[in-house]
């Protein structure tokens, strides 16, 4: 039963990374281990336990739809942010959040789930769905689990030798019909390096594989990773996805060690020639100026390449060219006029330039190109705006 358990994930995963890579590639994260306690399947940060027998119910588009409703339990933190709170009542809480999203995306989930026949809910983040769970609980699934659950505490403590086997069936319990997620484990340092390990991940597979994705579901974890992680994180990120070297588990990337998070080296650490335009118009913040400056040069370090920065208000104002033994950068930025952002990419084209990505620091007020560039486009946004692109990722800078 285990082996055609296995083998029916797999499968499933296969066809996951072909029609929808974003949830494929994540998947490949994690371990596939049979667990028998399990009520339906849950998900750990490396480990997607599932029970053999209920698994064997399921068809095969049930069986993906399974899959990424487990990714999504992980690529939205929700084991990290359970907190004190009940663990089957965030259970449904975050199902709701994820169901309705996952089958106007095109999924076909496990049948009986929550949230999979009204929109009730739409919108509101996990937390907020749980307090009005526990205010006006009118899901009876959830009632009755809490029930047990509480049921079980009692007869736990009558029971000392079947304390083990109860507290797994409790955490195994799925009130929700479609995969649980299971709280996070371990120290806090432990917690934190497996939570920003998941967000880089999906911050990486976003990137990569946004096809198929419906706009919602992008918004979601976007809003996730550029609000929760550190914006010179997520610059790391953008340029090493652009270096287009192989990587090596012998060594360790050492950029990354500060996070605590241990990831692959680059073999060749060589990247082709990087833009950075700077905004200098009238609202130009100095300060922040600096701030990017420090943190872009941290990251240009580690890469053999040569870094030309283009100034630019309304018009091309200048540019200056690096290499990296001329880090750490010292921007002169000159103009003081209005804001456009078209300049750059025509002055890009017309030079001729083949950079292997932009990064463009700017308070996103100004006009932008409707068309997007051969060459991945990072936005550095230091203002308290949310205008956004027609393209490109956009990162909030802070000051963490």
């Amino acid at each position: 039963m285990y082996t055609k358990a296995l083998e029916q994930i797999s499968r499933a995963r296969t066809s996951l990374i072909l029609d929808y890579p974003f949830f494929g590639s994540l998947t490949l994260k994690l371990k596939l281990v049979p667990e028998p306690q399990c009520e339906t399947a849950a998900v750990s940060p490396d480990t997607l336990y599932f029970n053999p027998e209920w698994l064997g119910t399921l068809n095969k588009k049930q069986t993906i739809g399974l899959l990424a409703h487990e990714v999504m339990h992980l690529a939205m933190g929700h084991c990290w942010r359970e907190g004190d709170r009940k663990h089957t009542t965030w259970n449904v809480a975050t199902d709701y959040t994820i169901n309705y999203e996952l089958l106007n995306t095109g999924f076909s989930l496990p049948p009986g789930g929550l949230g999979m026949d009204n929109s009730k809910y739409v919108g509101l983040g996990a937390e907020e769905i749980y307090t009005k769970l526990l205010q006006n609980p009118d899901n009876k699934k959830d009632e009755k689990s809490d029930e047990k659950s509480d049921e079980k505490s009692d007869e736990k403590s009558d029971e000392k030798s079947d304390e083990k086997s109860d507290e797994k069936s409790d955490e195994f319990s799925d009130p929700g019909g479609c995969g649980g997620v299971l709280k996070a484990k371990g120290s806090k340092k432990e917690q934190k390096e497996q939570e920003v390990s998941w967000k880089i991940a999906t911050n990486q597979a976003l990137q990569k594989n946004k096809a198929g994705l419906s706009p919602r579901v992008r918004k979601l974890l976007e809003d996730r990773i550029t609000t929760k992680l550190a914006w010179y994180v997520l610059l790391r990120d953008f340029v090493e996805m652009t270096a287009k070297n192989d990587y090596s588990w012998t060594r360790v990337n050492r950029r990354y060690i500060s996070n605590g998070i241990i990831l692959p080296s680059l073999i060749n650490e060589e990247l082709p020639e990087v833009c950075i335009a700077v905004d200098t118009s009238g609202s130009i913040d100095i300060n922040k100026l600096d701030y990017f400056c420090k943190e872009c040069s941290n990251v240009l370090m580690s890469y053999n390449t040569t870094i030309r920065i283009i100034y630019c208000d309304s018009r091309i104002q200048g540019e200056e060219l690096y290499s990296t033994q001329d880090l750490p950068l010292k921007m002169k930025p000159v103009g003081g006029g209005g804001t456009d952002f078209r300049p750059v990419f025509d002055y890009i084209n017309k030079k001729q330039y083949t950079p292997s990505c932009l990064i463009y620091f700017t308070d996103m007020q100004g006009y932008f190109p409707n068309t997007a560039p051969s060459y991945p486009t990072l936005w550095l946004d230091y203002s308290k705006g949310s205008k956004k692109p027609a393209f490109g990722t956009v990162v909030k800078l802070g000051t963490e």
